[in-house]
């Protein structure tokens, strides 16, 4: 779990450093690298459910874990390359950009190569070429930024468009998951129908690692898009965001495990020593998920590109939150939600467009500016 918040915030970082020429590489970067961020917690999650289901009897618990690998393994493959795969496509980013040497790029390209070989040594030693050729690309990212005075050209159009509708498709994705799938108190009843058809809980899985993607590239959005007044609530935010992100997969995983439960019969006895393992770590997570959006509404209309409006929207989407609540009335919430997002995202993209239009006229009159823009960035 640590590994994929600390990945996640890694990959805001990178973006952050990607958005001149190479661009484009970067993006595809900050893609793969949510991807990746979700690949991590199922591993993660996946060691949480066979810790809890080796305290359960022998044979339904080792049916389950094949079920559980039928129904969600076959995505740890792709997203795990993908976590690699970022990382090759930021050291092309870096290259391009001319930050880093051209064996920048090389290493991270043998690092999804390595990653992919059938040996034990293949984790160790992907990790290895990674760390080095990384570790010297942030070390050469933060020489560059303070050689020029840590001065930002501002986030591509692409970026910021891209980040406003991965916000709003995280509040649509979510509102339609609480229509379709309102949730039961009961495990019982839900490992019966789970047991009639696991489709149901396997698509509800992966609607929950879609949320937590986008979840993780509405932090990205929102983060890039205060860089003075506010600053220090939107890094609040960023934080929350990427353990946020980190909480939403790992929550996801539990539909497969329901969907597992019921295919082998296995009951849900599991849920006891899960839930003894899960919840004291996971209940300030709940609380995360939904101060995010605060801490960047805060932010925002500290740097005077929203009002105060979509912040109190915000703050009683979260207090709703800390009630749990399930049917209309968590459909209600992610509606609030979206609103506040929506509102959010067009302050954003509004001042993002008065920016270029700045920087259009200052290169027409043939002035060349590298102060960075108080409020200018999305993606990183």
């Amino acid at each position: 779990m640590l590994i994929a918040g600390l990945f996640l915030g890694g990959v805001l970082f990178l973006a952050g450093a990607t958005r001149g020429r190479g661009s484009g590489w970067g993006s595809a970067g900050v893609v793969t690298g949510l991807l990746g961020t979700a690949g991590t917690a199922m591993i993660a999650m996946h060691a949480l459910i066979t810790a809890a289901l080796a305290q359960t009897e022998t044979g339904p618990a080792a049916a389950t874990m094949d079920a559980l690998d039928s129904l969600g393994g076959w995505l740890i493959l792709p997203l795990m390359t993908a976590q690699s795969l970022a990382i090759t496509l930021f050291g092309l980013a870096l290259w391009r950009s001319g930050t880093v040497h051209w064996w920048v790029p090389a290493a991270t390209a043998l690092v999804v190569v390595v990653a992919l070989l059938p040996s034990a040594w293949s984790g160790p030693v992907s990790l290895g070429l990674a760390l080095a050729a990384m570790g010297y690309a942030c070390a050469a990212i933060v020489r560059r930024r303070a050689a020029t005075g840590w001065a930002e050209v501002p986030t591509p159009a692409h970026r910021v468009w891209a980040g406003a509708a991965c916000a709003v498709a995280l509040l649509v994705l979510s509102v339609a998951k609480e229509v379709l799938f309102p949730g039961a108190d009961d495990p019982d009843s839900a490992m019966t129908a789970a047991g009639s058809s696991p489709v149901p809980f396997v698509t509800e899985g992966l609607m929950a690692l879609g949320i937590a993607v986008l979840f993780g590239g509405a932090a990205a959005f929102f983060a890039g898009a205060v860089r003075e007044r506010g600053s220090g609530l939107a890094i609040a935010g960023t934080v929350l965001g990427c353990a946020g992100a980190v909480s939403i997969a790992a929550m996801g995983v539990l539909d497969f495990l329901t969907a597992a439960l019921g295919a082998s019969h296995a009951g849900s006895a599991v849920f006891g020593p899960l839930g003894a393992i899960l919840f004291p770590a996971f209940m300030p997570l709940f609380l995360v998920e939904n101060l995010m959006m605060v801490a960047f509404a805060a932010a925002l209309w500290r740097a005077g590109t929203v009002s105060w409006a979509p912040l109190v929207l915000a703050a009683a989407f979260a207090v709703v939150g800390q009630i749990h609540p399930t049917g209309l009335v968590a459909v209600g919430q992610m509606l609030v939600g979206l609103v506040a997002v929506a509102w959010l995202a067009y302050g954003v993209l509004r001042a993002q467009g008065a920016l270029a239009g700045v920087v259009r006229g200052r290169r027409a009159s043939g002035i060349r500016t590298t102060t960075p823009a108080p409020t200018g960035g999305a993606l990183g």
